[in-house]
């Protein structure tokens, strides 16, 4: 350091003050030379931080010595390096997609030249020097399936830098709503089941019909917008305060959630939560007065799943109701109940095929239990009821009466053959055999 720029102070002080005895080492001083004046004026508060011009070379000479001078140095080196190779990388893939490029060009021309030769060849009436693979030359450039081929190869290159950037805004935007999905949730839903439930069940825009997902709001909430109703929070897309576009809506009171696609304030495609006896649900589909209609879908928090036709917030129509314990059933809905022709099959292995009424067996129908014995014949009140017939998976055959889930009256055993019959059974009327008659040798 040279002594003689640091010497005296350059402010104006009494005679024998302005010298320089010490530094201020204080990052928030604004004064760094200190005179005996300065001392007492503005570094009174933080003495500690003040030292000698001696000791200020002793630091800087330690600091900066020739060691860590080397240790800079190649540190600059190592990223000088780095960053000149990432620009070499970069300019042989420019270069490479520029190569590409002009070579598909010079191609297009190349071939462009071929064809006006050969129909100049053609107009000076010179046919018969003409060869016959100019000929089909001429021909697939007029049907443009050369020139197609060059440009899509062209819009390829040119095309997939914007592919990737799109690509990642929409991962980008698409995380940035989960991360405010689930801080919504948990913000306003206390129930701890019921927020996994919610925050589990994430709805896909991508099944959105086409005249629902162009609607767009005109901004976005910046924060989470409370309703008139003090009961209510929403946050989403927005056109003049109120919810248009994506966006989802909470009720604190009753813990019920909306989530979708909006117009004008009212939830017109998405889901929304219900109690279905007792239990905690989310239907999905198009809403309509605020209640599902059309083609939807049905997910409850015990398990239970249903996907089909539904009006009015009822299933009705074709639909497949799957319960938590394994069953299934497959057909036609009334009502919110099984109604007509359907299919039901047990986790256990046992299937009924046939008619429903107002949820139950009920009507002609077929039973097939899991190892395989079949009953064909009436149902009511979800149990076997009337005429029907039992073939038991050893080749039995059984035709008689049933009441209440029970044979009656009598009943005719064939084997293989249900022209002669090989014994005669009598029930009374709780199912209790009364009497066995054989008919022939077994």
């Amino acid at each position: 350091m040279n002594k003689s720029q640091v010497q005296y102070c350059t402010r104006q002080h009494k005679a024998g003050q302005e010298r320089i005895i010490s530094i201020c080492m204080n990052k928030h001083c604004q004064i760094r030379l200190a005179c005996s004046y300065c001392y007492q004026d503005y570094h009174l508060n933080h003495v500690q931080d003040l030292i000698t011009i001696k000791e200020f070379e002793s630091l800087a000479l330690n600091t900066y010595n020739e060691q860590k001078h080397f240790e800079f140095i190649s540190l600059i080196d190592e990223k000088a390096k780095i960053l000149q190779n990432l620009k070499n990388k970069l300019h042989e893939y420019v270069s490479h997609l520029e190569a590409e490029f002009n070579q598909d060009c010079d191609n297009l021309i190349q071939s462009f030249v071929y064809i006006q030769n050969t129909l100049l060849k053609l107009c000076h009436c010179h046919e018969h020097s003409i060869k016959e693979e100019e000929l089909l030359t001429v021909i697939n450039r007029f049907s443009n399936v050369e020139y197609n081929q060059i440009k899509q190869s062209i819009m390829v290159q040119l095309n997939r830098p914007i592919e990737c950037i799109m690509k990642l805004h929409d991962i980008i935007s698409n995380e940035c709503k989960m991360i405010q999905r689930k801080k919504f949730i948990n913000t306003y839903i206390q129930d701890k089941e019921l927020k996994n439930f919610y925050l589990e069940n994430v709805l896909d825009y991508k099944l959105a019909p086409k005249k629902h997902s162009l609607i767009r709001g005109s901004m976005f909430t910046k924060e989470f917008m409370e309703f008139e109703e003090k009961n209510k929070y929403y946050y989403g897309e927005i056109h003049k305060g109120i919810p248009n576009g994506q966006g989802l809506l909470i009720e604190i009171k009753d813990q019920k959630m909306e989530e979708g696609i909006w117009i004008e304030g009212h939830l017109s495609w998405g889901q929304r939560s219900i109690q279905l006896k007792g239990v905690a649900s989310l239907v999905c589909g198009e809403m309509i007065d605020g209640v599902i209609n059309g083609l939807g879908k049905l997910i409850c928090k015990d398990g239970d799943s249903y996907t089909g036709e539904w009006i009015n917030g009822q299933k009705h129509g074709i639909g497949i109701y799957k319960y938590a314990n394994g069953d299934m059933y497959k057909g036609e809905f009334k009502f919110d109940l099984k109604d007509g022709q359907g299919t039901y099959k047990a986790h256990n292995g046992d299937i009924y095929i046939g008619q429903f009424e107002k949820g139950i067996k009920n009507g002609d129908g077929k039973y097939i239990s899991k190892n395989q014995d079949v009953y064909l014949g009436k149902f009511k009140e979800d149990k076997i009821d009337g005429d029907g017939t039992y073939k038991y998976h050893d080749g039995k055959i059984q035709k008689g009466m049933h009441k209440n889930g029970h044979p009656i009256g009598v009943h005719m055993i064939y084997k293989n053959d249900q022209h002669h019959p090989i014994q005669q059974i009598t029930y009374d009327d709780k199912g209790n055999v009364i009497e066995t008659i054989n008919l022939q040798k077994q």
